[in-house]
């Protein structure tokens, strides 16, 4: 099933003279069953991974960030009021954060767990278990985001749907 036709706003940010980036809002279920559809299918080859390619994939996510960091804390300053510096510096957390993340996944360890019968052997595995919708508001995504998410949940390395409210901020496209 096609998802039913976007409406998109147009929105200028008057202090620039500048258009926002746009963005829609799913409508209808048929756009969060897509969503689901498409989160199903990375997941899949996200699952293939190993712990130390996906931990390598994480860690270039936070390269990123670091690299863009400038740009990003720009766009945060100017649409949150944010300090500069303040913002550069909430962007630079995140990346290490998100680099901590990284190299976590790659200490996925499992467990033997003691069993009362002697010829049974209890193990807990550690791997990707399933896709998760993560919500964060759209005027603080940079540090909420990877901050609260669960070593535990990390370490698993699920792959991972973002839903962000309709108005988009500028930095989150960069």
């Amino acid at each position: 099933m096609e998802p039913r036709q976007r409406r998109w706003r147009r929105r200028r940010d008057q202090s620039r003279d500048a258009e926002i980036p746009r963005a829609s809002a799913a409508r209808h279920k048929s756009d969060l069953d897509a969503a689901l559809a498409a989160a199903q299918a990375g997941f899949k080859v996200w699952k293939a991974k190993s712990a130390y390619d996906r931990g390598r994939i994480i860690k270039k996510a936070a390269d990123l960030l670091r690299e863009r960091a400038d740009d990003i804390a720009r766009s945060m300053s100017q649409e949150q009021g944010k300090v500069l510096a303040e913002a550069k510096g909430e962007v630079v957390t995140s990346a290490d954060i998100v680099e901590w993340f990284a190299e976590e996944g790659r200490r996925a360890y499992g467990r033997i767990i003691p069993s009362r019968n002697p010829t049974v052997r209890q193990m807990v595995v550690t791997e990707p278990v399933g896709v998760v919708a993560a919500f964060t508001p759209w005027n603080f995504r940079s540090s909420p985001l990877p901050a609260r998410s669960r070593p535990r949940s990390r370490r698993a390395a699920r792959s991972s749907s973002r839903r962000r409210k309709r108005r988009l901020p500028a930095a989150s496209t960069l």
